[in-house]
């Protein structure tokens, strides 16, 4: 937004500014009013996919932008992507890729702690990893992060690190309080929605990763939420 940056520039009208960072939510509003204001089109697009699908051009997107932007800019986006999810307006790719990154991470602190409880009753982790591959908890996420906690694998094949973890999930709690606030003042809050803003789950894996503050786990992958509640740290 400087005066090095790439609204400094002199852009054609109707010119596409695609998004494709997870930021937080309240930042890319701002980016998509300043874009506005300029007369460019602004796509709310983050990305899902490890780095060889980046490379081969088959990221999922995750799109906030109105229809005729998104349809306007297919072409562009087809380079990078084999699939295109659209949420809403803009704003809404955002929201939901810190959702589903806060789900993660939930998930990785669970594991984290379970572990934790297997090690001191002394149960064998290696079998304790296996067994929860296969039973209802195994998600994709809980099943890697579980086996490379047992591993104590830190540094091999990182394609998101605890840091980035922890930057997303504080993001993600910050749009809960935004919401939560606009919510309340528009005083059209379900009963289901009180519930859900009174349950704080992304406190919750905020605090099991005070260690993703610290270098050298800061930069290791999410492994490190076991050692922040190991017994052995």
């Amino acid at each position: 937004l400087g005066s090095d940056g790439i609204l400094a520039a002199h852009l054609a009208n109707d010119s596409f500014a695609i998004e494709c960072s997870t930021l937080s939510h309240g930042w890319v509003m701002q980016l998509a009013e300043r874009c506005t204001a300029r007369g460019l089109r602004y796509l709310d697009a983050p990305v899902t996919g490890l780095p060889d699908a980046a490379a081969a051009g088959s990221l999922t997107l995750l799109v906030g932008a109105s229809e005729a932007d998104l349809h306007a800019a297919g072409d562009i986006l087809g380079a990078l992507s084999t699939r295109i999810l659209r949420f809403g307006p803009i704003g809404t790719g955002t929201a939901y890729k810190l959702i589903i990154n806060l789900m993660g991470a939930v998930q990785i602190a669970s594991a984290a702690e379970g572990l934790a409880i297997a090690e001191r009753a002394g149960l064998d982790l290696a079998a304790v990893a296996d067994a929860i591959s296969t039973s209802q908890a195994a998600s994709p996420q809980v099943v890697r992060n579980t086996r490379r906690m047992v591993a104590a694998d830190h540094s091999r094949d990182i394609v998101f690190t605890s840091a980035l973890r922890l930057k997303d999930v504080e993001c993600v709690s910050r749009a809960r309080s935004a919401l939560a606030a606009r919510s309340a003042r528009s005083r059209k809050n379900s009963t289901v929605s009180c519930a859900i803003w009174g349950t704080p789950m992304s406190t919750k894996a905020r605090s099991s990763m005070p260690a993703a503050r610290s270098r050298p786990i800061r930069a290791a992958n999410s492994r490190s939420a076991f050692d922040a509640v190991s017994p052995r740290s």
